[in-house]
């Protein structure tokens, strides 16, 4: 029994050495497993190593540092090392190919070739100075007025041509000699003086608008102000035709040609009547332009003019050389003293406006 005893003593203690002999060699092969995994971690790098990159991975000496209690333990961090070193070599990629980059004189001479070629372009400015630009609000002028005149306007001539429409058409039938019956039609027309009178009136605030919108187009302008501008150029016109006017009924009472001067008078006020009627749709067409009509619709209405003075000028011939004996020189004489030379002459003037106040 006693012997026994000893025996299982003897045992147990062989149990115990062989366990703490056991745990010695375990723990002598961690220790050479991490000498293992420090050793490549303690190589010195061939290059410079982008910080960012490194600093936002974990320590590798921190894990390794760690007391290391399994074997999942260990492979969890032998992964994170890896992946480090992974990103490690990718920085040292990326920073490879900026090296080949800057040591191939290909690729540098077509960089300077483009950037030679963003200096030269002056649109740019890329490589030059800083250039201060003072930006100005634009205020764009209010035309709800303007608008509202030109619809009076119309409701104006509307009114007219419901109000005279016998006379507007005979106006019409005179103007385009469409019936051979002219005297009759003309005596018509000079005993309804009123309606001769509102449409002559159109005319000259037809004429004037025009002429307004016209200067401020072409940038002459003698007043800065639209409206005080168009008071000037409605003056202009009204002033031109009344002393017109006033000059052929004093030449008629003189001469004792008061027929001939009469006849010229209703011939001259009929034509700009129709004048103002088609100086209408201009008025909006100048009013509110449109870059790519504005142009050829400044010709066309020149055009037109151009076309009723000479067709004036034709249908005022005959009449005037039955009533006197006026030749060929002596009329063309008169058109350009009474006719042309006042138009150069406010001409003249508008010039002189715009070169002061320049």
């Amino acid at each position: 029994m006693h012997v026994l005893k000893t025996l299982l003593s003897t045992i147990l203690c062989c149990l115990f050495l062989l366990s703490e002999s056991g745990a010695q060699t375990r723990g002598d092969s961690t220790q050479q497993q991490s000498d293992t995994v420090r050793r490549p971690a303690a190589r010195p790098a061939p290059r410079p190593v982008q910080t960012d990159t490194i600093k936002r991975q974990p320590a590798v000496d921190t894990i390794l540092k760690s007391p290391v209690q399994t074997p999942e333990q260990i492979a969890d961090s032998l992964k994170k090392i890896e992946d480090s070193l992974k990103l490690i070599r990718d920085s040292l990629t990326r920073q490879d190919s900026l090296t080949r980059i800057r040591n191939n004189n290909e690729i540098r001479t077509k960089i300077a070739g483009v950037q030679t070629t963003l200096k030269l372009k002056g649109n740019f400015n890329l490589f030059g100075k800083a250039v201060s630009q003072t930006s100005t609000e634009r205020r764009q002028r209010d035309k709800d007025l303007l608008f509202y005149f030109l619809c009076l306007l119309v409701l104006y001539f509307a009114i007219l041509k419901l109000a005279f429409g016998k006379y507007l058409n005979n106006l019409f039938t005179l103007f385009f000699r469409v019936t051979m019956r002219q005297n009759q039609i003309r005596e018509q027309l000079l005993q309804t003086p009123l309606p001769s009178l509102l449409l002559n009136v159109f005319f000259a605030i037809s004429a004037g608008m025009y002429l307004n919108l016209l200067s401020f187009h072409l940038k002459m302008n003698p007043s800065g102000d639209f409206w005080i501008n168009f008071s000037w150029c409605l003056g202009a016109v009204s002033l031109l035709y009344i002393g017109k006017l006033l000059i052929l009924k004093t030449m008629g009472w003189i001469f004792n040609v008061r027929n001939a001067t009469n006849t010229y008078l209703f011939i001259v006020f009929l034509v700009n009547k129709m004048i103002g009627m088609f100086l209408l749709p201009f008025l909006f067409i100048l009013s509110f332009p449109h870059p790519g009509i504005i142009s050829g619709m400044i010709t066309l209405s020149f055009i037109l003019l151009i076309a009723l003075f000479f067709y004036r000028f034709i249908i005022s011939y005959r009449p005037i050389r039955s009533e006197i004996n006026v030749g060929r020189l002596h009329f063309i004489i008169y058109l350009c003293a009474f006719e042309i030379a006042p138009l150069l002459l406010i001409y003249k003037v508008l010039l002189i406006f715009v070169e002061r106040s320049n």
